[in-house]
């Protein structure tokens, strides 16, 4: 009882706190990507079952949508540890609706995510997710525990203390997280929540990295190529994971590599290969697709003439608009740098 009943997370005076929690498992369109089970209000021990409910019986998605000003510290271990053992992705939001109408009958239908916040014990909840997100302006927030029955002197209160602090860091230890949010969080005054600044963020590893990493040179036969992988991981109608540069037989080359495998005719579709710099399409000169058990390989060859304006677009997205029947639309977008154009630069001049 020592874990459960003497400590507790300070909660500040929120009109959230005294809402009852919804759960709901909705959808703003019919990608599986619009899917969301929604959990907003107070956390608690009592909602996990409706939580585990409405996961065993969702529609579609993988994606949890978090708004809450907090509640148990012991339901958002749980209910964070729930979320990771689904492999499910956490956003901090706030679900919108609007007011349709269908057979002259009108219903709230969900239609936005707005900014929301997620502190306290939602705050360790949303740690869970294997793919973390916080939408728009919302926010993340962390602050200190107290005594909940009153300050327990001596080595009773030392104790109970030393175990919830142990429970919190070997929770953070066990999502993959910088255990130093606990102290900076414990550091603030005790009616004081913290909220991790963007670089926070990112040194303590409380978003996941998403999108592809910078563009790295390697040899291959007897030239380079420029290499970007993906940051996060593949899921469903979203396969691609390398885009790599090349030169060959004298012309800069794209190829977009997915974990999917290519259903179609090898070579077809041309007209849905689409190369865009600072959202200026370029022209596709030469297009070929092909695949085997595992992976699709889609090749973009482009003109000499676009080097230039390669090597000078600080965003560069390749895609590929297939069906979703056939894995859906795969894209690599990049925000690119300097270093970036040096190494698509040195992929460019050394043909392999």
């Amino acid at each position: 009882m020592l874990r459960t009943s003497v400590f507790a997370f300070f909660l500040s005076a929120s009109p959230l706190l005294a809402e009852p929690t919804r759960i709901a498992d909705e959808c703003m369109g019919n990608a599986a990507e619009s899917c969301f089970i929604i959990i907003d209000g107070k956390i608690t021990t009592e909602m996990l079952t409706e939580v585990e409910l409405a996961l065993e019986n969702r529609m579609d998605g993988f994606k949890v949508l978090l708004n809450s000003g907090g509640g148990s510290f012991q339901a958002g271990l749980a209910l964070g540890r729930l979320i990771r053992e689904r492999g499910l992705h956490t956003e901090v939001g706030r679900a919108a609706y609007v007011t349709s109408t269908l057979n002259d009958a009108q219903f709230e239908r969900f239609d936005n995510i707005e900014d929301g916040q997620c502190v306290s014990a939602c705050a360790y909840a949303f740690l869970g997710g294997v793919v973390r997100k916080i939408n728009g302006d919302s926010r993340l927030g962390f602050h200190r525990f107290y005594l909940a029955q009153g300050d327990l002197p001596g080595e009773g209160g030392l104790a109970a203390g030393q175990l919830v602090a142990a429970d919190a860091v070997s929770y953070l230890i066990e999502m993959g997280v910088d255990a130093r949010i606990f102290v900076t969080a414990s550091s603030a005054g005790a009616t004081k929540m913290n909220y991790p600044t963007p670089e926070e963020l990112e040194e303590f590893d409380l978003l996941t990295p998403a999108g592809f990493s910078s563009f790295s040179i390697e040899p291959y036969r007897q030239g380079i190529i420029a290499v970007s992988r993906r940051l996060d991981a593949t899921r469903g109608y979203d396969h691609a994971f390398q885009l790599t540069a090349y030169c060959r037989d004298g012309l800069p080359h794209l190829l977009l590599t997915a974990d999917h495998p290519w259903i179609g005719d090898e070579g077809s579709g041309p007209e849905d290969a689409v190369v865009e710099l600072d959202g200026r399409q370029i022209p596709v000169r030469g297009f070929s697709v092909r695949g085997d058990d595992t992976n699709s390989y889609f090749t973009f060859q482009l003109a000499s003439s676009d080097v230039p304006s390669i090597l000078s677009a600080k965003n560069m997205s390749v895609v590929y608009l297939q069906p979703r029947v056939a894995g859906g639309p795969q894209e690599a977008k990049i925000e690119t740098t300097e270093t970036d154009w040096e190494m698509l630069s040195a992929a460019f001049r050394f043909c392999i």
